[in-house]
């Protein structure tokens, strides 16, 4: 079944017989607590009948995996409210800024009393971060796409650990299993990551690759994990390898964005995980670039852009429709949202095997465009330096026409140019690394360990780094 409203789902709710969500409680025996699904639809209720007496039309909810979190966020949709998802973890400037600045003006965008929208963050790898607007309705659809693809139900366990502030971990980690009637483990927070499994003994476990990656060294899995879901970036072949030894779960990767609510398309052939099905209710087709463009009825609303340098947000929204974007500055620089048959604009680069799968390389913005017209893709030689170098605290990235490596300080220079030199000697003169600049800070990455290239451009630029540390 497809929900159009979280009305229409928790609707159903009373329906159910199974838990609905279960939870640390240290107070009852075995240390877990549990919601059936008619006791999570009183409560939400409850709530919501509070909201609509309150009058409140905005609200910024700090994401945790407890039941009020939940509980808080269904009656808000419910009741109209549009929720700003805040991650716990985030700058206190970000939050302050959203807070002072947002609040306002999406009352205003939003007056009427119709079911609730949700406000997620970018992860910021190529550009500023920017506020994305989703409608209930949108992340719903994402759902269904979701379970089209790889179904859950009643007598699934769906552990959540992601952050629900993030879409992958909104819709993968939580809204898929309410909306199909599995059951929603919340994770105890950071410090369990690595033993929630085995205290919860979930059989779908969505995972980003670096918790994957950490996961598979601890050797994390519980017996009755049957499917892992891998979201949010690529996880690499010997990494897929390496946790095939550790889990007889059946491993897939999932793609989408922010922007599209999650859901665009998934692994359908176990044994290439990196062919991914295009999902129900989704075109895609590719630009003359290779760049992948779309068409869903989850795209995102609006944007509203985030202002790296002050930290505050602009106060002009840009509305979202195919054919249309009232865009900022930015998106008038970076070209239309939409091609001329209305498809959106990922960003992404890929291409579609004899099967027709899709097959993702990367992000445009991976991409250095030479001088002479040579294109280097980035990840390829930051993955063969970290192999030779042994480390991951490297990027390369365009400098005045020529590939630059970024490197640790704590990586010995003659170690750094030795490496170089021999790749460079497999390369033609102009894909060459010319220079190497050594770093004391960590690198700027996402809450999912992807390069903000943004930050590392901006740096380069000025001849600055310690801002990474802010």
């Amino acid at each position: 079944m497809i929900y159009d409203s979280v009305e229409q789902l928790v609707n159903d709710f009373p329906g159910r017989t199974c838990k609905a969500l279960v939870f640390e409680d240290k107070d009852l025996p075995g240390g877990r607590g549990a919601l059936s699904y008619p006791e999570f639809a009183s409560l939400i209720r409850s709530l919501a009948q509070s909201i609509k007496e309150s009058g409140k039309m905005v609200d910024f909810i700090r994401t945790s995996h407890s039941p009020e979190v939940l509980i808080r966020i269904f009656a808000d949709i419910m009741e109209g409210v549009t929720v700003i998802l805040l991650d716990p973890l985030a700058p206190p400037l970000r939050e302050q800024a959203a807070v002072k600045l947002l609040g306002p003006q999406l009352e205003k965008l939003y007056k009427k009393r119709v079911e609730g929208h949700l406000v997620f963050f970018t992860s910021g790898t190529t550009a500023s971060s920017k506020a994305v607007v989703l409608s209930a309705k949108a992340l719903l659809h994402a759902s269904w796409r979701g379970q089209e693809c790889l179904p859950i139900g009643q007598g699934d366990t769906l552990l959540s650990i992601l952050p629900l502030s993030h879409v992958f971990g909104f819709v993968c980690t939580m809204l898929w299993g309410l909306c199909y009637g599995a059951t929603l483990a919340l994770g105890r927070g950071v410090r369990h990551l690595m033993d929630d499994p085995k205290f919860f003994r979930p059989t779908v476990l969505p995972l980003v690759p670096t918790l994957a990656c950490a996961m598979t060294r601890f050797s994390c899995y519980n017996p009755e994990l049957k499917t892992v879901l891998i979201g949010a970036a690529p996880l690499g072949a010997a990494d897929f390898e390496a946790m095939k030894k550790k889990t007889n779960a059946d491993i897939y990767t999932g793609y989408g964005l922010t922007e599209t609510a999650s859901g665009v398309a998934i692994t359908e052939d176990l044994e290439d995980p990196y062919a991914l099905l295009i999902c129900p209710g989704v075109e895609l087709k590719l630009g003359k670039d290779s760049e992948i463009l779309l068409k869903t009825d989850s795209l995102l609303e609006r944007y509203i852009d985030l202002n790296p340098i002050s930290g505050k947000l602009k106060e002009k929204f840009g509305s979202v429709t195919a054919g249309h974007a009232e865009a900022d500055e930015a998106d008038k620089a970076g070209g239309s949202l939409f091609d001329e048959e209305g498809f959106f604009h990922t960003g992404d680069i890929g291409f579609f095997d004899k099967n027709g799968r899709i097959h993702i390389s990367g992000r445009k913005k991976d991409i250095i465009i030479l001088p002479d017209g040579t294109k280097i893709f980035c990840p390829e030689y930051e993955k063969a330096l970290a192999e030779a170098l042994g480390t991951e605290e490297l990027a390369v990235t365009g400098q005045k026409g020529r590939a630059i490596l970024l490197v640790s300080d704590q990586v010995r220079k003659e170690t750094a140019e030795s490496v170089v030199n021999k790749i460079n000697q497999k390369l033609s003169r102009s894909q060459q690394i010319a220079g190497i600049t050594y770093i004391s800070v960590p690198l700027p990455r996402t809450v999912t360990g992807k390069l903000k290239r943004w930050m590392i451009e901006k740096a380069m630029m000025k001849g600055d780094f310690e801002e990474w540390k802010q």
